[in-house]
């Protein structure tokens, strides 16, 4: 059985990070990748209803240690018509 680690999901806009206190368990940094991006669509599309834009956003995604282990720019979750 696979141990599970905790992972937590920054969202960096610019200059400003905004921290996620509580993290989530996963079994690892992919998991923790594919569930960033349905996460990011629906901050990317609230962005989009408030104000038209799409922003530079992206999450940072953390270990316990304070590591980035990946990236997921906002930009990148959206699908090619």
């Amino acid at each position: 059985m696979r141990s599970h680690a905790r992972f937590f999901f920054l969202v960096r806009d610019g200059s400003d990070l905004m921290q996620d206190p509580e993290g989530t368990d996963l079994p690892d940094v992919e998991v923790a990748r594919k569930a960033a991006i349905p996460a990011a669509r629906g901050i990317l599309a609230e962005g989009i209803r408030r104000d038209g834009k799409l922003g530079s956003q992206e999450f940072e995604i953390t270990d316990e240690a304070g590591a980035v282990v990946a990236t997921v720019p906002f930009r990148s979750v959206i699908e090619a018509l």
